[in-house]
């Protein structure tokens, strides 16, 4: 037979006497009011106690396998400029070795982020052609910047000291002669056009909006750098004299660095020819015999880097 427990409760009667035995607390001696002293009985749950530090961490499980990028997406995110913002969200650059391109050929604005374009049908730029006055703050309505925006008509007609003012206004500069190059690698060179995707190499007297030719890309992501328009770079060198075709070996690009004038001006680079060169135009044209405050011409543009 289990043992059981039995608690004892004291009772202390008003009277003075002493009573013990088994009895329920609500007992009473004599009508008299008790009260009671338990022995050997359970006291109430008492309250919840702070809890205790935590644990020690437990061992951390095995590595998973290594993950597979998805070069589209890389690619894909890398051209859209994430990696090179421009000035806004339309102003488009992106990455080229170790320097930030125009991924499109550049249109001039009256400010930063838009206004008036110059030079989309006319050389109508507002600030002298020796580029003194084209960022003069105390004459802001004569200020131009570049800007690479897609679906717009490249601006025209500018000199090399307009195209390097507004490159600077926009915190850039021109490229290089061997930046230029680098940006341009892989650009097809077909010596065709067929009116849509193609580099615009043989159009009517005109430039086509900016990245509407699809196939007129390079490894890079930068676009239209064969045709269109003759891009200004920053290099000088002294004034070709004749152009030649063929120089190149496989391909009919233009190699305008033939001679050398011995008198005036220096001559200012320009690549990748323009909308009517046909083949001649392509990666490794170059046009040496450019004077630098020449203007007016609707085959002439640039773009921007940093």
């Amino acid at each position: 037979m289990r043992a059981q427990t039995r608690c004892f409760i004291v009772y202390l009667v008003s009277a003075g006497a002493l009573v013990t035995w088994p009895m329920a607390a609500s007992a009473q001696v004599g009508g008299l009011l008790c009260t009671t002293l338990q022995i050997g009985c359970p006291g109430p749950t008492g309250p919840q106690g702070p809890a205790g530090p935590p644990g020690p961490a437990g061992p951390s499980g095995p590595s998973g396998p290594a993950g597979t990028a998805d070069p589209n997406q890389v690619r894909t995110a890398f051209f859209q400029g994430t990696s090179c913002p421009g000035n806004d969200s339309t102003d488009k650059m992106v990455r080229v070795g170790p320097l930030c391109v125009d991924v499109f050929e550049a249109s001039v604005w009256s400010t930063l982020t838009g206004g008036t374009q110059y030079g989309a049908s006319t050389d109508d730029y507002p600030c002298d052609p020796d580029g003194n006055d084209c960022s003069d703050p105390t004459q802001p309505n004569k200020m131009i910047f570049a800007r690479s925006m897609v679906g717009v008509t490249p601006s025209a007609g500018i000199d090399w000291f307009q195209a390097q003012q507004a490159c600077a206004n926009a915190g850039k500069r021109l490229l290089t002669n061997a930046e230029w190059q680098m940006a341009a690698a892989g650009t097809p060179d077909p010596g065709t056009d067929d009116g849509s995707t193609d580099c615009n190499v043989d159009s009517t007297l005109a430039a086509v909006g900016t990245g509407s030719r699809s196939k007129c890309v390079s490894n890079h992501g930068v676009n239209d750098m064969v045709g269109n328009l003759w891009e200004w770079v920053a290099d000088w060198v002294p004034r070709s004299t004749t152009c030649v075709q063929g120089a190149w070996g496989s391909t009919n690009d233009w190699q305008c660095l033939a001679g050398a004038a011995e008198t005036g001006e220096p001559g200012m680079l320009l690549r990748g020819g323009g909308f009517d060169d046909g083949s001649s135009a392509g990666v490794f044209a170059v046009d040496g015999g450019a004077l630098a405050l020449i203007k007016g011409l609707i085959n002439i543009g640039f773009r921007c880097a940093r």
